[in-house]
């Protein structure tokens, strides 16, 4: 669920409110989307205390912003983690742990989502293409637009996921086949013949030599053979890296080879 819900985040991203818009949030029941079987409820109230419930057992905590970092610090337990701005809105929270973690913080407005159903909500809210062309000027013939890791812009002439494989063009041109990271997230796409055909959430993993390679897996495989790897924002060089304390992967022209 939660590679699903950072999938959506370049799509939805202009509709968030920022961090310094709390007040949206103050006093309502938010719940914490995870793959555990906790039930985890934190109440943000004002003067930057925090409320949290977890299987009905209550503790108190403290959050604050930081605001030169676009970050919110959370104390719970007497553990302070510092989480950056990904999504906020009425409904939903989306945060991620700081650094090159991976690990992202979700919380859903119980009060907007009664059943905590994210997908549901993400498509009636957000999968309106015409939500999308209201970003764009009105002459503009693409649905959406989404800045590239080297700056350009990649255009969409529809959006309705890659499984349409919707035609996509930079600068108004054919796009190379290749794969293409989106810049400020850990989201890639794969492009062949101008046409989307996969879309990667990155993780990143260290190496030996202190450097960090970016392993790009499907939201509905995870990371598998043929998954894109980067080191230095180029596909990673033939050669064996580290994925994780105990395993390694083998990679050939950029791709992960078994």
């Amino acid at each position: 669920m939660l590679d699903y819900i950072k999938s959506w985040i370049p799509k939805i991203e202009s509709f968030s409110i920022k961090l310094d818009k709390l007040s949206k949030i103050y006093n309502q029941p938010w719940v914490l989307i995870d793959d555990l079987n906790d039930f985890v409820k934190i109440i943000f109230r004002e003067k930057g205390t925090l409320l949290v419930s977890k299987n009905g057992v209550v503790s108190n905590g403290s959050w604050e912003l930081i605001h030169i970092a676009n970050s919110i610090m959370l104390d719970i337990s007497g553990e302070k983690r510092l989480y950056n701005h990904q999504f906020i809105d009425n409904g939903l929270m989306i945060l991620k742990l700081d650094g090159h973690s991976t690990d992202f913080f979700v919380l859903a407005n119980q009060n907007i989502i009664p059943d905590l159903d994210i997908e549901s909500y993400l498509i009636s809210k957000y999968s309106n293409p015409i939500s999308q062309k209201k970003k764009t000027s009105s002459k503009s013939i693409y649905t959406k637009e989404q800045q590239l890791s080297d700056g350009r812009i990649l255009q969409f002439l529809s959006d309705l996921g890659y499984a349409t494989k919707p035609e996509v063009k930079i600068s108004d041109r054919s796009v190379e086949d290749g794969f293409y990271i989106l810049k400020g997230f850990d989201i890639a796409y794969k492009i062949e013949n101008s046409k989307m055909l996969m879309e990667y959430v990155i993780e990143k993993f260290k190496q030996d030599d202190g450097q960090f390679i970016e392993v790009g897996g499907n939201r509905i495989n995870g990371i598998t053979e043929g998954s894109p790897v980067w080191l230095n924002g180029k596909l990673a060089p033939n050669g064996e890296y580290q994925k994780g304390w105990f395993s390694k992967i083998q990679v050939i022209n950029g791709l992960i080879n078994k």
